[in-house]
């Protein structure tokens, strides 16, 4: 692994700590404020806390296996297991989903008093501060290092505060009298946590399964063939990510005319343009303009 993949392995680790850390204290802080008030809503969100807590647990442990170098079963590294995490991270939250919206029905059909106080509530809007504040700062890492396994984390903190504001809200309500509230917005937020599980989970296995490069990707790497002089025209474009490493592949059209020790350094400087601009390994196939074996590629 290159010198910036490790420092980018640096900055999600940090990242994962931070997670670990904050969740540890926020999460017992809210398990002991909801046994005290007798709170479904606020015991539920102590454990999604938790469970955010065992996801920076399995991202610190995940990159840890990122960071190991190419071996004879692995020869592009083991980069891939970002998607890995960010799999086991989406199910950890939709088993949380589950969990909550279990004991949130329960609520709902034998409601009972919540023993609401200022400090419970001030207690609240401080774990609020504090995980958006996580949250804030985890996206700033995943945006340096790249990683999308970090920024779902980043949304693990968010989530949490969000649904710690909602439990505010609702505990207000409850102050009325109106106790069904603690359950029916706890409901609401398993089914808001499952729908974001869902879609991480979604997004982890097309990863997995090797999805196709963004347009914007492609686009980019045909344009930099564009402004490589002798270079005509990228097609077949193929890109294959192991977490921060690339591999690019592409065939490269050359007039017919043009000799071999040419074509070979127009080759050469199409890769190390795509490696500047781009990054990753790059491997790049020339022909000459109207190939008949390459007609409808």
């Amino acid at each position: 692994m290159d010198t910036t993949s490790l420092e980018k392995v640096k900055l999600v680790k940090k990242g994962a700590w931070i997670g670990i850390l904050g969740n540890l204290g926020i999460a017992l802080l809210k398990l002991f404020i909801g046994l005290w008030a007798h709170s479904i809503a606020v015991i539920a969100d102590a454990l999604h806390s938790f469970e955010d807590l065992i996801s920076s647990l399995v991202l610190l442990l995940g990159f840890g296996i990122v960071a190991k170098p190419p071996d004879k079963e692995h020869p592009y590294g083991h980069g891939r297991a970002q998607e890995i995490v960010g799999f086991i991270n989406s199910l950890i939250l939709l088993i949380a989903a589950f969990q909550i919206g279990l004991y949130s029905v329960k609520k709902i059909i034998r409601p009972k008093p919540v023993d609401i106080s200022v400090i419970l509530l001030l207690v609240l809007l401080m774990t609020v501060l504090l995980k958006e504040a996580m949250a804030r700062y985890t996206l700033l890492l995943a945006k340096k290092s790249g990683s999308m396994a970090l920024r779902v984390d980043s949304w693990h903190h968010r989530l949490d505060a969000l649904s710690s504001l909602v439990i505010v809200i609702a505990l207000v309500g409850m102050s009325f009298g109106i106790y069904a509230l603690d359950g029916i917005f706890g409901l609401i937020l398993a089914i808001w946590i499952a729908w974001f599980a869902i879609s991480w989970l979604r997004k982890a296995s097309s990863s997995l399964l090797g999805e196709a490069p963004p347009d914007d990707l492609v686009r980019a790497i045909e344009e930099i063939v564009k402004d490589i002089n002798g270079a005509y025209h990228a097609h077949r474009i193929r890109i294959h990510t192991y977490g921060f490493h690339k591999e690019v592949t592409l065939h490269l059209q050359v007039e017919p005319s043009t000799n071999l020790f040419d074509a070979h350094k127009i080759a050469t400087a199409v890769e190390e343009r795509i490696k500047e601009k781009i990054g990753g390994e790059v491997t790049v196939h020339v022909e000459p303009i109207g190939d008949e074996f390459e007609k409808g590629a």
